[in-house]
């Protein structure tokens, strides 16, 4: 091994002359042949079977590994999970007792959501000597405050989470923190007095949490146990704002994702919450994922506000068993994020809501209060992100109404933008959300049978032709940007004129 060069995938490293795979039972020696350590780089996925890693040698991930059978390391130092700006390397096993060393790459002048990654780390291994400065604290359910952390003996608790903040007031100056010891593979539960429920609290529920594994871990996969749970998680997304998935995969938090060492909020909604993190959930973040079952089976829109490179994003589906009260599960909270940045969510009576879920349309029509806060002036565009129509036979139609300019726009995927200009000083609730639920797809042969459609000059004319025809209709015109221009409905069934604005 080692024969050439670091690279894991060239077959001129390993004395077989191939790259070992699947079923390869391996062993890191402490004297390679050609004296170089094996790196797995970033661009690699590898999985084995068995692997040693001997005393004095090593091993650095910069990539994927998934261990199917025993691992076996010396020490703490042997194994190294690397972190850059690019990203961290993940490892997968279920051996007991390992131990290895886990970097986090940390940023400077940004707010950081992380957690340990091995048992034992302390406050000190975030302190560099104060080159730069570290700024680290701990959420406080009760007060609703970030509490400021400064005994560097402190301990950092496995699947708790904090906040850290680098600054160099001078010069940017990036760093990489190293967590060392043993390495987590079990199904970790969260202890009771980080799952606090207070009434009184600013924001009543939130804790801060972290993934306690050197893997990815998805909230999709739902193998974790919670019991007066929200079922909802947030994750801070690094610059402007959080993002949000519930427990039926939806949300903008893509697949579900929560990195290695990534700390994130959780909701509690009584006292005596529990919360137990599944092993069974662990992933390599740079795998194939797909809609889970339940949310291809149920109808949903999701709509993206974006003001240059910040964006924010709301949710509505429409369920069988959803309430119009909160749906455990279902229903996410909104938490805000930067001033300087847009906020968009549902306003539910005293409620602001990222992801609303509600009973069934039933072909009726839906409007919601959607509010809107800019965080700059300027422009502004709220655009049909995503539309499923899970179970509706009939059409889903999307529209925006804004009160300032008093106008209706259809968002469909053929024209799905609304753009607009904006200011801080605009009321949040500028906008409306209607959403209409119709029967699939008339043809235009059917119109063409029953009515006689024709314009003169700015009017347009509806003759009925047939007795059956007779019946009342509503006729909604648009602009060729999908604006609706006029709505007019017909009671009596008799000949329509309509008249246009010039």
């Amino acid at each position: 091994m080692g024969i050439v060069s670091e690279e894991w995938n060239d077959p001129l490293n390993w004395d077989i002359n191939e790259i070992p795979g699947t079923y390869s039972d391996i062993t890191i020696p402490a004297s390679p042949e050609g004296s170089y350590f094996p790196v797995i780089n970033s661009e690699s996925s590898i999985d084995c079977n068995n692997l040693t890693i001997e005393q004095g040698s090593l091993l650095q991930l910069k990539g994927f590994l998934t261990v199917l059978g025993e691992l076996n390391n010396a020490d703490e130092s042997s194994l190294v999970i690397l972190s850059d700006a690019s990203g961290t390397g993940s490892l997968i096993f279920n051996s007991e007792n390992i131990s290895g060393s886990i970097q986090r790459y940390l940023s400077d002048g940004e707010n950081h959501f992380i957690g340990a990654s091995t048992n034992g780390a302390i406050v000190n291994d975030l302190y560099f000597n104060n080159n730069p400065a570290v700024y680290m604290y701990s959420y406080s359910e009760i007060s609703g405050d970030w509490v400021s952390i400064t005994d560097l003996n402190t301990p950092l608790d496995l699947g708790i989470g904090y906040s850290v903040f680098v600054s160099d007031s001078e010069n940017k100056q990036n760093v990489t923190a190293t967590f060392s010891g043993t390495i987590n593979m079990n199904d970790l539960t969260i202890p009771s007095s980080a799952l606090s429920y207070s009434e009184e609290s600013p924001y009543p529920g939130y804790n801060l949490i972290s993934n306690p594994f050197t893997s990815s871990m998805s909230w999709d996969l739902g193998n974790w146990q919670g019991e007066n749970i929200s079922g909802s998680v947030w994750l801070w997304n690094g610059s402007y704002n959080y993002l949000f998935r519930n427990a039926q995969g939806m949300g903008n938090l893509a697949n579900g994702i929560i990195p290695v060492s990534q700390a994130f909020f959780v909701r509690t909604i009584s006292n005596n919450a529990t919360l137990t993190l599944s092993a069974d959930d662990r992933v390599h973040s740079n795998q194939n994922f797909y809609k889970t079952s339940e949310r291809e089976n149920e109808a949903y829109i999701a709509l993206k506000v974006q003001n240059q490179n910040k964006t924010d994003e709301v949710w509505v589906t429409f369920c069988d068993g959803c309430t119009e009260g909160e749906d455990i599960g279902w229903d996410t909270e909104k938490l805000y994020g930067n001033s300087n940045a847009p906020q968009l969510f549902i306003r539910n009576n005293a409620r602001e809501i990222s992801i609303e879920a509600l009973p069934p349309l039933g072909y009726n029509t839906r409007t919601l209060q959607l509010d809107f806060i800019a965080g700059v002036n300027g422009a502004h565009s709220i655009a049909l992100a995503e539309i499923e129509h899970g179970p509706i036979i009939g059409e889903i139609e999307v529209f925006i109404i804004d009160k300032i300019e008093e106008s209706e726009q259809i968002l469909s995927l053929e024209n799905p933008i609304y753009y607009f200009e904006a200011s801080t000083d605009d009321p949040s609730d500028r906008f409306e959300l209607k959403i209409w639920e119709g029967p699939n797809g008339i043809n235009d042969a059917d119109y063409q049978n029953d009515y006689l459609i024709y314009a003169n000059k700015n009017t347009v004319r509806i003759k009925p032709l047939q007795a059956s025809s007779y019946k009342n209709i509503t006729v909604q015109i648009f602009d060729l940007s999908g604006r609706i221009i006029k709505e007019v409905r017909n009671a009596s069934g008799n000949e329509m004129t309509i008249p246009l604005d010039k």
